[in-house]
């Protein structure tokens, strides 16, 4: 909802981010003259058929375009082979394979939390992740991002990148996520997000696109990316009675280390789109 007020000034601006599934599809500006005086409010409800035409299906519906193979990350938490993943990387599946695993079905998905969980069978001796126990994460934190992204076009063995907590909100100041300057691309979405320890901090959700906010703002981001908090995502879980493991943080390891920890418990998941 967007709030207009009088502030004394000529004219207030907003900037609204259109955000579905963990994506964000473009920026728009909004601004409105004031009359210099007392505060007045006056709203207006933003829903996504406010959005650009541009940002919508052509015929009007409200979810973007998906058709074809379209492809992302995941990871197992439990001996049970449960894997979380986003519930954007699963939408709209007929079917659902895990490299080297698989056919996977959704067990549960929360388009709020932008969160699901798949079910594959005889995984039980599959290692699997664990979340941190219970340390706060800090601003400027060490993380360490594993994933496949841009299937076909990078390495199948899987792709990582390293960076920092550079923000202990998203979007609009969103407690539930932390933003993040390790890089990641299209197909990292649902992949864990490490500490030093190699246990998870949090789900990696979505990057900020770079050309609409280089369109709304006159500069180009740069490294500016997002992941769903741990504390958030246990909260999902245990919601929806998903069984999860956890561990203390210990020594920090050599990124190598935590790389090759984090290929053995994350997985490739490929969604065909039509039937």
């Amino acid at each position: 909802m967007l709030q207009y007020c009088s502030t004394g000034l000529a004219s207030d601006a907003y900037v609204v981010y259109w955000v579905r599934q963990g994506k964000i599809y473009g920026i728009t500006n909004y601004s409105r003259s004031v009359a210099i005086g007392p505060c007045v409010f006056a709203f207006k409800q933003l829903t996504w058929s406010d959005a650009p035409e541009s940002l919508r299906r052509p015929n009007g519906s409200n979810k973007p375009e998906r058709s074809g193979v379209a492809s992302g990350t995941g990871f197992f938490i439990n001996p049970q082979g449960a894997i979380l993943t986003n519930a954007h990387v699963v939408d709209g599946c007929k079917s659902i394979m895990v490299r080297s695993v698989g056919a996977a079905v959704v067990q549960v998905a929360d388009v709020a939390t932008d969160l699901a969980v798949l079910r594959v069978s005889g995984t039980t001796a599959r290692p699997y992740a664990r979340f941190d126990r219970a340390k706060v994460t800090r601003l400027g934190e060490e993380v360490v991002v594993f994933g496949y992204p841009l299937s076909g076009a990078l390495a199948s063995s899987g792709n990582l990148t390293t960076g920092n907590v550079s923000a202990l909100a998203g979007i609009g100041n969103d407690v539930g996520r932390y933003q993040i300057s390790a890089p990641v691309q299209q197909g990292n979405s649902g992949g864990p997000l490490l500490d030093r320890s190699g246990n998870v901090l949090g789900v990696v959700v979505s990057k900020l696109n770079t050309l609409s906010a280089a369109a709304a703002t006159g500069d180009i981001p740069q490294n500016v990316n997002f992941a769903i908090k741990g504390a958030f995502t246990k909260t999902f879980l245990d919601v929806n009675n998903v069984a999860y493991m956890e561990a203390d943080s210990g020594t920090a390891q050599s990124i190598a280390d935590v790389a090759a920890m984090a290929q053995r418990f994350t997985v490739f998941i490929e969604c065909k789109l039509d039937g």
